[in-house]
């Protein structure tokens, strides 16, 4: 039952923004081919499964690793466990 309400939960932007703010300053996005990746802003635009989407200026450049530590930073902060997260990152 606590997986079915956390699968149904909305965020809002404001929160999720604050905690990419707080995420990034944990750990920065390694640059890749010289180039400075930023994740602008980001944005839940679905609820079960939950499906987030970052924006950024290099989408395709985020490595695999920090994909996955997003992923797991947001399970923790906002109690997404056991809840599949997709997570979906575009041009901008």
């Amino acid at each position: 039952d606590q997986v079915h309400q956390a699968r149904q939960q909305k965020i809002n932007t404001k929160l999720l923004n604050e905690f990419l703010d707080k995420t990034i300053k944990k750990m920065a996005i390694p640059a890749v081919k010289g180039r400075l990746i930023r994740i602008k802003f980001i944005n839940q635009v679905r609820t079960a499964p939950p499906l987030i989407v970052c924006h950024s200026n290099y989408p395709k450049l985020v490595p695999v690793n920090y994909r996955r530590y997003l992923e797991n930073q947001l399970r923790e902060a906002f109690d997404f466990s056991g809840v599949p997260i997709k997570l979906s990152f575009r041009e901008s």
